[in-house]
Protein backbone atom coordinates (compact mmCIF):
# COMPACT_ATOMS: atom_id res chain seq x y z
CA UNK A 1 0.00 0.00 0.00
CA UNK A 2 1.50 3.50 -1.22
CA UNK A 3 0.49 6.51 1.14
CA UNK A 4 1.02 10.45 0.81
CA UNK A 5 2.67 12.03 4.08
CA UNK A 6 2.48 15.75 4.18
CA UNK A 7 4.50 17.27 7.44
CA UNK A 8 3.57 21.14 7.49
CA UNK A 9 5.82 22.83 10.46
CA UNK A 10 3.50 24.77 12.44
CA UNK A 11 6.48 26.64 15.35
CA UNK A 12 9.20 28.54 14.69
CA UNK A 13 11.39 26.55 13.78
CA UNK A 14 11.20 25.13 10.40
CA UNK A 15 14.20 22.98 10.24
CA UNK A 16 13.79 19.63 12.75
CA UNK A 17 14.46 16.46 13.14
CA UNK A 18 11.92 14.85 13.80
CA UNK A 19 11.19 11.04 14.51
CA UNK A 20 7.72 9.27 12.60
CA UNK A 21 6.58 5.86 14.06
CA UNK A 22 3.99 3.84 11.65
CA UNK A 23 1.63 1.32 12.81
CA UNK A 24 -0.89 -0.63 11.45
CA UNK A 25 -3.70 -1.93 13.71
CA UNK A 26 -7.18 -3.53 12.71
CA UNK A 27 -10.14 -1.56 12.69
CA UNK A 28 -11.12 -3.05 15.67
CA UNK A 29 -7.54 -1.29 17.10
CA UNK A 30 -5.69 -5.36 17.20
CA UNK A 31 -2.06 -4.77 16.38
CA UNK A 32 -1.18 -6.50 12.76
CA UNK A 33 2.59 -6.44 13.67
CA UNK A 34 3.22 -4.11 10.72
CA UNK A 35 5.50 -1.11 12.16
CA UNK A 36 8.45 1.21 11.07
CA UNK A 37 9.81 4.04 12.62
CA UNK A 38 12.32 6.54 10.64
CA UNK A 39 14.25 9.87 11.77
CA UNK A 40 13.79 12.46 8.86
CA UNK A 41 14.95 16.28 8.35
CA UNK A 42 12.13 18.49 7.84
CA UNK A 43 12.49 22.16 6.05
CA UNK A 44 9.96 23.28 6.02
CA UNK A 45 6.88 22.06 3.94
CA UNK A 46 7.73 18.37 3.30
CA UNK A 47 5.86 15.94 0.98
CA UNK A 48 6.92 12.25 0.14
CA UNK A 49 5.24 8.96 -0.82
CA UNK A 50 5.43 5.83 1.66
CA UNK A 51 4.98 2.23 0.79
CA UNK A 52 3.87 -0.36 3.29
CA UNK A 53 3.82 -4.37 2.75
CA UNK A 54 0.22 -5.17 3.65
CA UNK A 55 0.12 -8.51 1.58
CA UNK A 56 0.13 -10.27 4.86
CA UNK A 57 -2.97 -8.60 6.05
CA UNK A 58 -6.40 -10.68 5.53
CA UNK A 59 -9.13 -9.08 3.72
CA UNK A 60 -10.92 -6.32 6.08
CA UNK A 61 -10.70 -2.46 7.14
CA UNK A 62 -7.28 -1.22 8.90
CA UNK A 63 -6.08 1.88 10.33
CA UNK A 64 -2.62 3.68 9.44
CA UNK A 65 -1.49 5.19 12.34
CA UNK A 66 1.03 8.16 12.42
CA UNK A 67 3.11 9.30 15.97
CA UNK A 68 5.42 12.07 14.73
CA UNK A 69 7.84 13.52 17.59
CA UNK A 70 9.77 16.22 17.59
CA UNK A 71 12.30 18.55 20.07
CA UNK A 72 10.02 21.53 21.25
CA UNK A 73 13.44 23.06 23.58
CA UNK A 74 16.28 20.84 24.93
CA UNK A 75 14.66 17.73 26.34
CA UNK A 76 11.43 18.45 25.79
CA UNK A 77 9.64 16.51 23.08
CA UNK A 78 5.99 17.17 21.49
CA UNK A 79 4.08 14.30 19.94
CA UNK A 80 1.66 14.70 17.10
CA UNK A 81 -1.03 11.86 16.29
CA UNK A 82 -2.86 10.94 12.98
CA UNK A 83 -4.69 8.01 11.42
CA UNK A 84 -6.20 7.05 7.94
CA UNK A 85 -8.51 4.42 7.31
CA UNK A 86 -7.92 1.93 4.25
CA UNK A 87 -9.88 -1.40 3.38
CA UNK A 88 -7.62 -4.47 2.21
CA UNK A 89 -10.13 -6.34 -0.47
CA UNK A 90 -9.84 -10.10 -1.41
CA UNK A 91 -7.03 -11.05 -3.80
CA UNK A 92 -8.31 -14.42 -4.29
CA UNK A 93 -6.40 -16.66 -6.86
CA UNK A 94 -8.19 -16.43 -10.36
CA UNK A 95 -7.80 -19.34 -13.00
CA UNK A 96 -6.99 -18.50 -16.30
CA UNK A 97 -10.44 -17.71 -17.66
CA UNK A 98 -10.77 -15.19 -14.96
CA UNK A 99 -7.31 -14.09 -15.28
CA UNK A 100 -7.94 -13.80 -18.86
CA UNK A 101 -11.17 -11.64 -18.87
CA UNK A 102 -10.11 -9.33 -15.86
CA UNK A 103 -6.74 -8.78 -17.91
CA UNK A 104 -7.84 -7.62 -20.86
CA UNK A 105 -10.76 -5.15 -18.98
CA UNK A 106 -12.72 -2.99 -21.67
CA UNK A 107 -10.41 -4.80 -24.29
CA UNK A 108 -12.69 -7.85 -24.72
CA UNK A 109 -15.11 -6.23 -27.69
CA UNK A 110 -12.52 -4.92 -29.82
CA UNK A 111 -10.36 -8.47 -29.60
CA UNK A 112 -13.65 -10.11 -30.19
CA UNK A 113 -14.14 -7.63 -33.47
CA UNK A 114 -10.53 -8.37 -34.42
CA UNK A 115 -11.11 -12.10 -34.12
CA UNK A 116 -14.12 -11.70 -36.18
CA UNK A 117 -12.82 -9.56 -38.76
CA UNK A 118 -10.06 -12.06 -39.06
CA UNK A 119 -12.74 -15.12 -39.56
CA UNK A 120 -14.31 -12.72 -42.50
CA UNK A 121 -11.20 -11.72 -44.20
CA UNK A 122 -10.36 -15.58 -44.06
CA UNK A 123 -13.54 -16.52 -45.99
CA UNK A 124 -12.97 -13.54 -48.65
CA UNK A 125 -9.21 -14.57 -49.24
CA UNK A 126 -10.34 -18.49 -49.83
CA UNK A 127 -13.41 -16.77 -52.03
CA UNK A 128 -10.86 -14.95 -53.88
CA UNK A 129 -8.73 -18.08 -54.05
CA UNK A 130 -11.56 -20.58 -55.18
CA UNK A 131 -12.63 -18.45 -57.94
CA UNK A 132 -9.45 -17.50 -59.50
CA UNK A 133 -8.86 -21.23 -59.43
CA UNK A 134 -12.44 -21.83 -61.94
CA UNK A 135 -11.03 -18.94 -63.96
CA UNK A 136 -7.52 -20.83 -64.56
CA UNK A 137 -9.45 -24.04 -65.33
CA UNK A 138 -11.43 -22.57 -67.52
CA UNK A 139 -8.92 -20.79 -70.02
CA UNK A 140 -7.44 -24.35 -70.31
Amino acid sequence: MESTINLIPMGKEPYLDITLKYNIKGADGRETGIKESETILVEGQKNFKKEFATQSLAPGDYILELELIYETSPGKFAVAIASSHFTISSGETQGLSSFVSSSLGNYKFIIAGLFLGTIVLIGIILLVINKTKKRVIKHR
